[in-house]
């Protein structure tokens, strides 16, 4: 099962593409781009982290509470497209 990257996916989407699916086939719903944009938070890359974050929510990654809640993401609080990704809507 091949993705197309959303808008701004550049060279992480190539090399994670393995990821997309596990052996049996059962679709991750954006798992592995959550934990890309977790890599990228600990090495204080907020701009790949914002992105892979739209791509793991483009995928089906559900905006749950873990996703306000993880610490990976406490140093990028303040940084403008992560709190307006994160900003509650409705």
């Amino acid at each position: 099962m091949t993705q197309q990257p959303p808008d701004g996916a550049t060279d992480s989407r190539t090399s994670t593409v393995a990821f997309s699916t596990v052996r049996d086939g059962r679709f991750l719903y954006g798992a592995q781009w959550y934990w890309l944009a977790v890599v990228a938070a600990i090495r204080n890359d907020a701009e790949r982290a914002v992105r892979m974050l739209r791509i793991a929510f483009a995928d089906g990654l559900p905006m749950e509470s873990f996703v306000h809640a993880d610490p990976h993401f406490v140093a990028l609080q303040g940084h403008p497209q992560m709190d307006a990704l994160l900003r509650p809507r409705g």
